[in-house]
């Protein structure tokens, strides 16, 4: 407890006595800082939020994945030469399509979940940074363009199909229903009259016949549902949240890189003067 009291009370007697040097050592670390953030190039930063299409291929079950392309597709399609490099050659030639995706593009992966069902929706939130504020909102709002026309035709194909299908069975069903009233008709009318053996096998044949319409119409009815289910759970791509213009820089930090300054300023200046101090006993002694 004694070698506690007497290192604090040293502790203490070495800051005292350097107090000087430890405030004007951390002013000039602070300056620095300050001229040096002041000088340095401004990074902004544009970001972006897309909704990633959803939509089931025929024979799919909806609570399957209807994703046109996954999560992990859609970033590596963004993060492609096919779509940064059109933008790089338009707004930016002195970075290469490399050190783009390294330091100035970050596409993270969101996903929300709702309903009863839990249906999973995913985004995709785009970052750009670069150090034209204008240039980072248009370079940003480009590559979701390019990407959008990328994944789209793959969207377009998917719904037409369906719609192409829905015309299929809608056809179908009118055409079934039509052979049923028919074919009800037909075993009525040989019901009126007096039934010979030839009229009651051919009612028989009817009957089945009548069976077999009912149960393909069944079945082209669940799979009129099963598209139109299929299409109103569709989502397709959008920007949910558009590019803006930056009005501050993301860096330099300023205030953080104060901070940092006024901690390291201290703690070196602290630091030197118990060193001097050290040195100053073992050259007296």
């Amino acid at each position: 407890m004694v070698n506690n009291d007497l290192d604090l009370k040293e502790i203490v007697k070495v800051i005292s006595k350097n107090r000087k040097f430890i405030v004007y050592f951390t002013l000039i670390i602070l300056a620095l800082t300050l001229i040096i953030s002041l000088v340095w190039p401004k990074t902004y930063e544009s970001v972006s939020e897309i909704q990633l299409a959803q939509l089931a291929q025929p024979g799919q079950p909806i609570t399957g994945s209807a994703d046109i392309f996954s999560v992990i597709e859609s970033k590596n399609i963004i993060e492609s030469s096919s779509i940064i490099e059109p933008v790089l050659s338009k707004y930016s030639r002195d970075i290469n399509y490399l050190d783009f995706i390294k330091d100035n593009l970050y596409v993270e992966i969101l996903q929300e979940t709702i309903g009863r069902d839990q249906k999973i929706i995913n985004y995709l939130k785009v970052s750009i940074l670069y150090k034209n504020p204008e240039i980072t909102k248009k370079m940003n709002e480009e590559i979701i363009n390019n990407f959008f026309e990328y994944a789209q035709p793959y969207y377009d194909f998917r719904y037409n199909v369906l719609i192409k299908g829905e015309s299929e069975v809608n056809a179908n069903i009118e055409q079934l229903e039509k052979d049923i009233t028919l074919t009800e008709n037909q075993i009525k009318t040989i019901s009126n009259v007096q039934l010979t053996t030839e009229g009651v096998s051919k009612s028989t044949l009817l009957s089945d016949i009548l069976s077999e319409y009912k149960s393909r119409l069944s079945l082209e009815q669940e799979k009129r549902i099963d598209i139109e289910n299929k299409l109103a759970n569709k989502r397709e791509y959008s920007m949910i949240g558009a590019p803006q213009i930056p009005k501050k820089p993301t860096s330099p930090n300023i205030l953080l890189n104060l901070t940092v300054a006024l901690f390291a300023g201290l703690f070196l200046s602290i630091l030197i003067a118990f060193i001097g101090n050290k040195y100053y006993k073992l050259k007296s002694g």
